[in-house]
């Protein structure tokens, strides 16, 4: 499946407002400048979905765990500083996989 910003405005074009902005994007993304742009968001896709799909507190999860990460902790102890802190099992699953996702997002980010 090929994606731009364009596939994004499709689920809000309901709306007045972002029926305006989807006619930009389009606008924008036909000149050379929007094609650049849709093309540099290509590698993006994939953590795009991901992260639109992903349960919420999951989400908040893996912000944490990144943002421990990057005080300079690592993953074992980004893991547990958020685990005491957010009040998570130790074998929860639903850290585990927050997990799986924050490391995809230094990842991609890198």
């Amino acid at each position: 499946m090929s994606w731009s910003p364009r596939a994004c405005s499709k689920r809000v074009a309901r709306r007045p407002a972002a029926a305006v902005a989807s006619v930009r994007l389009r606008e924008y993304e036909a000149t050379p400048a929007g094609q650049a742009a849709a093309a540099a968001l290509e590698p993006f896709q994939a953590l795009f979905l991901r992260l639109l799909v992903t349960d919420l507190q999951e989400l908040e999860l893996a912000s944490m765990l990144v943002l421990e990460w990057q005080r300079g902790e690592g993953w074992l102890r980004a893991t547990e500083t958020t685990r005491f802190f957010k009040g998570e099992p130790a074998n929860s699953s639903q850290l585990q996989r927050a997990l799986e996702l924050a490391r995809a997002v230094v990842q991609q980010a890198a």
